[in-house]
């Protein structure tokens, strides 16, 4: 995770929190390399009103300043409810987040990078900047090697690694490394991975992702 310092002393394990950030800064990797134990929840109302929570353990959920008025009522309850798990929340900006959810949560920032904090960047769109870490690009480049070869029990290590980056992130800078090679198969990894792009991150589709890019 680049810089962050102020965030990594000042974080700890709130109950309820929200970390405010711009789009691309890393919020959702900072909650994954912060805790092990953590659990992404999809944006939807069913299932954020049949989760389930249990003990000591920490359930993520992001852009929640773009959720409709149902989810923050499934939302609501669940911060009501809470007594032993951990409940994070992700957004942009407060200003569309109801007070009875901000009221419920403790608030944090994601600091702004200095030029001497941002080690590789990528162009995401037009004004916009994807950050990642050597280990990131480390991780695509060994990929990038191994994808083809790999048996199905390293294909579900390779998951589990995978899932404590941003996804989106993560299949963004593939993209930007398979333009940059001469990857005999680097049109159909690009056409599969395209396909997840931007889509709510989970295990599953990281699993699905895979699957489909090892042609099983």
């Amino acid at each position: 995770m680049i810089g962050q310092t102020k965030l990594k002393r000042t974080f700890g394990m709130p109950r309820t929190a929200i970390l405010v950030g711009d789009e691309h800064m890393g919020k959702s990797t900072f909650l994954h390399e912060h805790c092990i134990d953590i659990v992404d929840v999809e944006h939807n109302v069913a299932s954020i009103r049949e989760l389930k929570c249990l003990p000591h353990v920490a359930y993520l959920f992001i852009g929640i300043d773009t959720w409709s008025v149902a989810c923050y009522s499934a939302l609501l309850k669940l911060l009501e409810d809470n007594d032993d798990s951990y409940l994070w929340l992700t957004c942009k900006s407060l200003q569309s987040v109801p007070e009875s959810i901000v009221s419920r949560c403790k608030i944090f920032y994601m600091d702004k990078y200095s030029s001497d904090e941002i080690g590789n960047c990528y162009c995401n769109s037009p004004g916009q900047t994807q950050y990642f870490s050597d280990e990131m690009l480390a991780t695509v480049n060994k990929f990038m090697t191994i994808y083809d070869k790999v048996s199905i029990s390293n294909l579900f290590k390779l998951e589990q690694i995978i899932s404590n980056y941003d996804i989106n992130t993560f299949f963004t800078v593939l993209l930007n490394r398979l333009l940059e090679t001469q990857c005999e198969d680097r049109v159909r990894l690009m056409l599969v991975t395209c396909k997840y792009l931007n889509k709510p991150s989970n295990k599953q589709l990281i699993r699905n992702w895979l699957i489909e890019v090892r042609g099983l």
